[in-house]
């Protein structure tokens, strides 16, 4: 048989565009290609060795719902790219226009565990998106490390779990605990603004509102001027700190605060998925800086979660074709976009098969637990992360961070047995000591001595 061919991608660190290709027989089904782009070669291998078996099992989830694309389009088992590494432009470029657009692609997921804490790999990944969405390409992300706002203009959907998430599953823990003030601490990193704006909405929609008494912004980390704005909360209230940085910042604002006695038995520090970093690295480990007893809010980043992801995108994908094939006429060679570097033409299609993307329901089943949906603002509906807990291994002889609960946006929190700070059993208090002295008097009569007067005597001294 033959096949009219059109294709897709699916992104894992920087992606993509299109072609198409003429189909020689209108009534034959059109081929389509989803893609995959990773940001190191150690994940291209994995999911080269990975993607048949994830490819089969789409596949078989799309014949048990019985969904009708097949009869217009066959889905191509994916094409697997490397960035190596290197977010510049002209990798990106070199990726989008000699690699991808040859195999035809209609559409992206993008993937990395990168902490994009550099500026130009943050404005590297915003050009792709700008690009990709002018092209009216879709993209589907995930980038735990990295999920704030969507900007309007994109036709970007975010799989992984937001900043606004994290900081819920936060306060969930401040309101367990009772915790009525905490102070915020951030370094110069991306997202920082999204994380503040998201602390402010989270306490203004929750019932339980604790104090913010301060927000510390780390505008430099050297170690002077990191411990000078530190100081600012030496004698204040601070027990409970919630801090929002990257793993080289976390590490020297841990360190200076150490040095201020901000990490002893009374303090808790709560640190974001960024703190934690990605234990997928080399010689991953917590810094000795960190201080036992902390909290993280950590979203898994093994590789696991990044074969988990690769077929939660093919099923957005899927679904999202058979939508838009039965709510619309459009035929099957529609589905395969006339995109090059070169030409100023947008696919056409682009903006109606994202928003198919944007309105699906996935059910639960194969590699996702719950069912995913998105929000009208492009991002994911569940949420789920582990809630982990800094302890010494006195066999590994290193600190360790130890899952100790759960928190997803159906069930909110789920705790377990938890080191808190200087090893102790129980939580600290979240507040300092505070002692009153009471000052009491006797209430008696006036004790009084009365005599009468006697003969007046004057006696002049020279």
């Amino acid at each position: 048989m033959l096949w009219r061919s059109t294709s897709v991608v699916i992104f894992a660190g920087a992606c993509c565009a299109i072609a198409s290709s003429n189909a020689e027989d209108a009534t034959l089904p059109t081929e389509v290609r989803f893609g995959i782009v990773v940001t190191n070669p150690k994940q291209a291998m994995l999911l080269n060795r990975e993607s048949r078996r994830v490819f089969r099992d789409a596949m078989e989830s799309f014949s048990r719902s019985r969904l009708k694309f097949k009869d217009k389009l066959r889905i191509m088992e994916p094409f697997v790219v490397s960035l190596d590494g290197n977010l510049s432009p002209s990798n990106i470029l070199t990726i989008l226009c000699k690699r991808l657009l040859p195999k035809r692609v209609n559409a992206l997921l993008f993937v990395t565990f990168d902490d994009e804490s550099k500026t130009d790999e943050a404005n590297a990944v915003q050009y792709l998106f700008q690009l990709l969405s002018f092209l009216r390409l879709p993209v589907i992300t995930w980038r735990p490390q990295n999920s704030g706002r969507i900007p309007d203009d994109m036709l970007v959907l975010q799989m992984s779990s937001t900043i606004a998430h994290q900081t819920a599953a936060v306060f969930s823990i401040l309101k367990r605990y009772n915790y009525s003030q905490i102070s915020v601490v951030v370094s110069k990193t991306s997202g920082e603004e999204v994380f503040l704006d998201s602390i402010r909405q989270e306490r203004d929609r929750e019932s339980f509102k604790p104090k913010i008494l301060s927000v510390i912004k780390i505008d430099s980390l050297l170690p002077l001027n990191v411990k000078k704005q530190l100081k600012a909360l030496e004698g204040t209230s601070t027990r409970v700190l919630v801090l929002y940085a990257s793993k080289t910042a976390a590490t020297a604002i841990l360190e200076s605060a150490s040095e201020l006695g901000l990490t002893g038995p009374d303090y808790l520090w709560i640190g974001m998925q960024k703190v934690i970093g990605d234990m997928t690295e080399k010689n991953w480990h917590p810094p000795e800086e960190y201080p036992i007893g902390m909290l993280g809010v950590d979203l898994e980043m093994t590789e696991n979660s990044l074969v988990k992801t690769v077929g939660n995108g093919m099923r957005i994908y899927g679904y999202a074709l058979d939508s838009l094939i039965k709510e619309t006429n459009f035929s099957g060679n529609q589905f395969s976009p006339n995109v090059s570097c070169e030409a100023d033409d947008p696919w056409e299609l682009g903006r109606d098969f994202f928003k198919a993307m944007r309105r699906v329901v996935v059910p639960a089943g194969g590699s996702n637990k719950q069912k995913i949906e998105f929000l009208p603002d492009g991002t994911v509906k569940f949420a789920e992360f582990n809630i982990t807990n800094l302890s010494y291994d006195n066999k590994k002889r290193s600190r360790v961070w130890s899952t100790v609960g759960s928190w997803n946006t159906e069930s909110g929190l789920q705790l377990r047995d938890i080191v808190w700070p200087g090893g102790q059993a129980v939580p600290p208090r979240g507040k300092p000591e505070r002692y009153h002295l009471n000052i009491v008097t006797l209430q008696e009569d006036p004790y009084v001595i009365m005599k009468k007067p006697g003969e007046a005597r004057t006696r002049i001294f020279y």
